[in-house]
């Protein structure tokens, strides 16, 4: 009988489990919490859906990891948050970061459909001004 082998759960490396064929366009899939990568000619969406509440080791590699794929995205850079329901601190920094390495292009990144909470805790943070803040993808 052959052994079955775990597949680590890494970004673009999420596999269904009915199917055991790598989800397309998922980067990070754990615990209620989802974002999926899709690319367009001009721009990469990033589609956040669920409650982003994980901690602990493996979600920080799973970050770091987010966050070097969206390094290598040259254009410019959505986050669909229509769909996101909570964010904790770990979501807070990755956006932080993000937004310093597109200012250091010269770009901004585009917040697309944020609830109130989420458009707060960016004023508090001090960096919604540097975001372009949307309704909707097509705003």
């Amino acid at each position: 009988m052959a052994e079955e082998r775990a597949v680590p759960r890494r970004p673009g490396n999420v596999v269904d489990p009915t199917t055991g064929q790598p989800e397309p366009h998922v980067v990070l899939h754990a615990e209620g919490f989802l974002v999926e990568r899709l690319p367009e000619a001009d721009r990469v969406t990033y589609s956040f859906s669920g409650r982003c509440v994980l901690s602990g080791a493996a979600f920080q590699d799973d970050l770091a990891s987010l966050r070097e794929r969206i390094a290598l995205d040259l254009q410019e850079v959505v986050f669909d948050l229509t769909r996101l329901e909570f964010v904790n601190s770990a979501f807070v920094t990755l956006v932080v970061w993000v937004v310093a390495r597109l200012d250091e292009r010269g770009r901004r990144l585009v917040f697309v459909g944020p609830n109130r909470q989420t458009l707060d805790l960016f004023g508090i943070v001090g960096i919604l001004d540097t975001l372009d803040v949307r309704e909707s993808p097509s705003a």
